[in-house]
C-alpha cells in the first residue's frame, strides 16, 4: 500500500510538471495565434498589404506586448498576483506556518 501510494505522487508531479510545460507553450500557442488574427483581418479589410507589412505588424505586436508588460510590472499588478498564488500554495502556507511556529518559541 505504501508503494502506491509513492507511485501516485510520482505521477502527480509529473502530471503537474507536464502542466506546467503545456502552459507555458500555451502562451505562445496564443501570441502566434493573435498575429494570425491580426493579419486575417487587415487582409479581409482589402488593405493591400505587402510582404514588408507582415513583421512591421509582428514586431508593433511584440513591441506592444512588451510595454503592457512593463506597464503591468511598473502598476504592480504581477506583484499582487504573485502573493495572491502564493497565499493558495500550500509549500509556502507550510512555511509560513513553520516561521509563525518558531516565532512564537522565540518570543517565550
Amino acid at each position: 500500500m505504501h508503494t502506491k501510494g509513492i507511485y501516485l505522487q510520482t505521477i502527480i508531479k509529473r502530471l503537474a510538471r507536464f502542466k506546467i510545460y503545456i502552459d507555458r507553450a500555451r502562451w505562445y500557442y496564443v501570441l502566434i495565434q493573435f498575429f494570425m488574427i491580426v493579419l486575417i483581418y487587415f487582409n479581409t479589410m482589402d488593405f493591400a498589404l505587402s510582404w514588408w507589412h507582415y513583421p512591421m505588424i509582428f514586431f508593433a505586436v511584440i513591441f506592444s506586448m512588451i510595454i503592457a508588460g512593463f506597464l503591468d510590472r511598473r502598476v504592480g499588478m504581477i506583484r499582487e498576483e504573485q502573493r495572491f498564488y502564493s497565499t493558495e500554495n500550500p509549500v509556502i502556507q507550510d512555511i509560513v506556518r513553520r516561521l509563525k511556529e518558531i516565532e512564537k518559541e522565540t518570543k517565550i
